[in-house]
């Protein structure tokens, strides 16, 4: 079910949002993307996106990872829950700060075996790149605070 912009902008004013991010792993890098819209936009950031109405948590895992990717999330995949988050975002989808975002996130981290198991020139309405970061180095690349926070947790397991 897609919903108009006016009821889209209802929503988001009155509602916390459901959401899916993907930590994607590959040794110390983790997948970023720099964020193409707002909230966030031009942050570098995990892919993730919106659990629709009526779809399982399971669907919208497999439909954000291709939609996010390019790629399938396998059945023998090490997909691991990391726990529920809270985003809140002064500004809104359209970018402007006439009502807030509030997402309540549920994390998970992909293991992958290889670089190749994502192509990194893949690009969508969401992201205009995507590279491996490497969490064990600084960096002058601008991450957002909620991603941040997701590094912080994977190099503490």
């Amino acid at each position: 079910m897609f919903l108009t912009n006016a009821d889209f902008e209802m929503v988001v004013r009155k509602t916390p949002m459901i959401a899916i991010d993907l930590c994607i792993i590959n040794d110390k890098s983790i997948l970023l993307g720099k964020r193409l819209n707002p909230p966030a936009k031009n942050y570098y950031f995990v892919p993730g996106g919106r659990i629709r109405k009526s779809e399982s948590i399971n669907l919208a895992l497999k439909r954000i990872m291709y939609e996010e990717t390019g790629r399938e999330i396998k059945k023998e995949a090490n997909l691991d829950f990391m726990g529920i988050y809270e985003h809140f975002y002064e500004d809104n989808f359209k970018g402007n700060n006439d009502f807030d975002s509030h997402y309540v996130v549920i994390a998970y981290k992909l293991d992958l075996q290889s670089l190749s198991d994502i192509n990194i020139n893949f690009t969508n309405k969401q992201h205009s790149e995507y590279l491996w970061f490497d969490m064990t180095k600084t960096t002058n690349l601008v991450i957002h605070e909620n991603t941040k926070v997701y590094i912080k947790k994977i190099k503490s397991i």
